[in-house]
């Protein structure tokens, strides 16, 4: 796959669908670049950031960094982006 090809906003838009895939009440297209993934937004649980965690490695080919799994890291999508465009570039 060529996942270090992708662009900030391709790999936002894979992370809505990502995240529509877990056990919550929103569609991808309700999901925007800064709502919060817990509480008061999207509504993750440790649950679905442990199967969220394990999509984004299966689906982008990388392996995130003790450094990178914060709360801080998963506040919203923009920041998980963020995130994993720097594995893809630091891999490239």
């Amino acid at each position: 796959m060529m996942a270090h090809a992708r662009s900030l906003a391709e790999i936002i838009d894979r992370l809505k669908q990502l995240v529509a895939q877990l056990d919550v009440q929103v569609a991808a297209g309700e999901i925007g670049e800064t709502t919060f993934l817990f509480e008061g937004g999207v509504g993750l649980d440790s649950f679905a950031i442990l199967e969220l965690i394990a999509a984004i490695e299966q689906e982008f080919d990388i392996e995130f960094q003790e450094e990178d799994l914060t709360p801080d890291s998963f506040q919203d999508l923009q920041t998980l982006g963020g995130v994993i465009a720097r594995n893809l570039a630091g891999r490239a």
